[in-house]
C-alpha cells in the first residue's frame, strides 16, 4: 500500500499547493527581500507594459504595489530623472494610462465581464508580439494561494494609478502647445480619447465593488474627467471635449445597455460641479440626445432607477437605435 498516495488523496488542493511551496522554497533557499529603487520600479511598470494583457498573478500584483511605494516617495525631479534614463518613447502620462487600463482589464478578468471593445481598442496598438515571461510573471503554486488577496491589490493599484494620472495630466497638459494649429487639434483629441478610454474603464469595471470601493473609483474618475474638461486649449474649445465624452457613451451603451445608468450618474455629478457647460447649445444638444435615445423622458437630477436586470430585452426592441 502506498503511503504517500493516501495522504495525498486525503489532502485538499490547497493543503497540496501549500507543501509544493513550501518545498519549493526549500530547494530554492529562503529568498531575501529586495525593496527596488526608482528606476527598478519603473523599469517593472514598463515589464507589466510589455505583457498586454495577459493575466497578473498575486507576485506580480504584489510587486506593483511596492514600486508604486517606491514611486509615491520620490520627487518629480527624481521621477522624471530616472525615467528619462530609460530612454522610452512613451511619456510617462501614457504608461500611467495604459496601466491603469491594464488594471481594468485584470478586474474585469476577475468578474468574467470584459471591458466594451470600444474601450479595448483604444490599446491595440500598444500591443507587442508575445515576450518571454520574466519570472514574477509565471504563475506558481504560492500564487494560486495568496490569490484571495489579488483584487484588494489591484484595487490599490487603480487608485494610485488614478492619483498618478490626475498629477501627470496636470503637469503635462502644456505639452499639446506646440505645431500649428491643425496639429495641435489632432494631438489634443487623439490624446484625450486614450485618456477617456483609461478612464472610463476603471469606472465601468467597478460596478462590481462594494459601495465604499465603489464610491472612492467613482469619485476620483469623476475629480479627473472634470479637471481635464475645464483644461483651457487654444485649438480646442471645453464642448469639444464634452462632445467627445458624450460620443463615448453613445458608443459603448448602444453595444450594452447596461451602462446608460453609469453615464447618467456621470454626466450629473460633472453637471454639478460645473453647471455653466449646459449653457453651450452643443454639450446640452449632446447630452438631450444621449437621455432621449437611452432613458427617454429622463429628468436631470432625478433618481435613476435601473430597471434593466429585472427583465429581458428583445434585440428588436431596440434595432432603430442603429438606423438613427
Amino acid at each position: 500500500m502506498n503511503t504517500e498516495s493516501v495522504d495525498t488523496e486525503s489532502k485538499s488542493w490547497v493543503d497540496i499547493l501549500r507543501d509544493k511551496t513550501s518545498a519549493d522554497s526549500g530547494n530554492q533557499g529562503t529568498p531575501r527581500y529586495h525593496k527596488p529603487n526608482l528606476t527598478e520600479s519603473l523599469q517593472f511598470i514598463l515589464q507589466v507594459l510589455d505583457q498586454g494583457t495577459t493575466t497578473l498573478n498575486s507576485r506580480s500584483v504584489k510587486q506593483l504595489l511596492t514600486s508604486f511605494e517606491v514611486i509615491g516617495s520620490s520627487s518629480d525631479y527624481e521621477i522624471y530623472s530616472n525615467y528619462n534614463e530609460l530612454r522610452t518613447n512613451t511619456s510617462i502620462l501614457t504608461v500611467f494610462l495604459y496601466l491603469n487600463y491594464l488594471l481594468s482589464h485584470s478586474v474585469s478578468s476577475y468578474y468574467g465581464d470584459p471591458l466594451p471593445h470600444q474601450i479595448s481598442s483604444k490599446f491595440k496598438a500598444f500591443q507587442f508580439p508575445p515576450f518571454d515571461k520574466p519570472e514574477e510573471f509565471v504563475t506558481t503554486p504560492s500564487d494560486l494561494l495568496n490569490e484571495s488577496q489579488k483584487l484588494e491589490n489591484l484595487y490599490q493599484l487603480q487608485v494610485h494609478t488614478l492619483e498618478l494620472i490626475d498629477h501627470y495630466m496636470e503637469k503635462e497638459r502644456g505639452n499639446f502647445n506646440s505645431g500649428s494649429a491643425e496639429v495641435q487639434t489632432k494631438v489634443i483629441l487623439s490624446f484625450y480619447e486614450l485618456f477617456l478610454a483609461s478612464v472610463l474603464s476603471t469606472r465601468i469595471c467597478c460596478k462590481d465593488y462594494i459601495q465604499s470601493k465603489k464610491s472612492r473609483i467613482e469619485q476620483q474618475t469623476n475629480a479627473i474627467l472634470n479637471k481635464v474638461l475645464n483644461f483651457q486649449y487654444s485649438t480646442v474649445s471645453t464642448s469639444r471635449l464634452w462632445v467627445c465624452l458624450v460620443n463615448y457613451a453613445n458608443d459603448i451603451c448602444y453595444s450594452d445597455l447596461r451602462y446608460i445608468i453609469n453615464f447618467i450618474e456621470l454626466f450629473e455629478d460633472l453637471l454639478r460641479a460645473n453647471g455653466k457647460v449646459l449653457k453651450d447649445d452643443l454639450v446640452q444638444g449632446g447630452l438631450q440626445f444621449f437621455v432621449d435615445t437611452f432613458k427617454p423622458d429622463h429628468v436631470w437630477f432625478e433618481a435613476v432607477v435601473d430597471s434593466v436586470d429585472d427583465c429581458t430585452i428583445e434585440s428588436s426592441e431596440f434595432k432603430y437605435l442603429y438606423s438613427l
